[in-house]
């Protein structure tokens, strides 16, 4: 090889490695539920973006980028970090995200009417249309639901999660909300928790909501006819619970600023599993499998969360 051609190779090395510029370090800790956990961090260069809308199963991960008035749609876990070619117009936002247990992501997304103010983009959602695009890993578009006739400008959900695709459950205007796409969100049930609701999830027969009652957060679950089935307070923090995920007979709680919590229904007990370092972008949990996204000076920083497989 030539020095030409040496040149010419150390310099597709070193474009490779800024597009998926990745640092890398594990350790091991011991959770309160007398596990060992593992904590695997990988980082991605930001390349002038900043993070729009994020989301994960634990495992795979899909990141909303703006650069401007420009949005970008990336695919993550631990080995890749993929740019995907799907493009959201001018005209709507995505403005929540979901993955689900197949890892594939669900993408609310509304019109909008956007303008330049001060240097930074302001888009201020119309209500004219909103839908549900669910796309793969590639950037694939699987299927585009209509939801304009339950989700409006007025109604506007803080937490979407879903399981399938299929199913949604949100907490719309406070009250906890489930509904299914099959007819465009026409079978929509609506829950009446005590106190405003911050994070759903449906598990078959049962809801499990998180909500605030005077200062104070408390996990119910409600049976699908709306009755209580237990309430169990958690611990007080200044930030509110976003994530609620039941998997596997197991209850995953989110918290910004306190972590990840484990619920033990058996011994109706709340276990801490594992303490943020620090205020985080956002999080996604599923059947033991956690990912956190942290906020570096020039990096986006995943925090991968799994028992240590000298557990299993």
């Amino acid at each position: 090889m030539n020095r030409k051609d040496v040149k010419n190779v150390l310099i597709l090395a070193a474009a490779a490695f800024s597009v998926i510029g990745m640092g890398i370090a594990t350790y091991v800790f011991m959770a309160h539920v007398g596990k060992r956990y593992t904590e695997s961090i990988v980082t991605y260069p930001k390349n002038g973006t900043e993070k729009s809308v994020f989301a994960s199963n634990g495992k795979e991960s899909y990141l909303c980028c703006s650069e401007g008035e420009n949005f970008t749609l990336y695919f993550t876990d631990k080995d890749s970090f993929i740019k995907l070619p799907f493009e959201c117009p001018e005209n709507k936002r995505i403005i929540r995200m979901a993955v689900d247990d197949d890892g594939n992501c669900s993408m609310l997304i509304y019109s909008a009417e956007s303008e330049m103010v001060d240097g930074a983009l302001l888009s201020t959602l119309t209500g004219e249309a909103t839908e549900i695009d669910v796309i793969d890993k590639n950037g694939e578009i699987l299927s585009k639901t209509d939801v304009s006739a339950y989700l409006t400008n007025k109604n506007v959900p803080d937490s979407f999660a879903t399981h399938d695709s299929i199913y949604y459950a949100m907490d719309c205007s406070g009250k906890a909300v489930v509904g299914s796409v099959l007819d465009g969100m026409g079978n929509v049930m609506s829950f009446d928790i005590e106190g405003t609701v911050t994070a759903v999830d449906d598990s078959k027969d049962e809801i499990v909501t998180v909500a605030i009652e005077d200062d104070r957060s408390y996990l119910e679950s409600v049976s699908d006819s709306g009755e209580e089935l237990w309430k169990v307070e958690l611990p007080k923090s200044p930030c509110k619970y976003g994530i609620c995920d039941r998997s596997n007979g197991k209850i995953y709680l989110y918290n910004k600023e306190l972590g990840v919590y484990l619920y033990d229904e058996e011994k109706e007990k709340i276990i801490p599993l594992y303490k943020s370092p620090e205020v985080a972008l956002g999080a996604g949990i599923n059947n033991d499998s956690i990912c956190i996204l942290y906020d570096g000076d020039d990096d986006y920083e995943l925090h991968y969360i799994e028992p240590s497989t000298d557990d299993l």
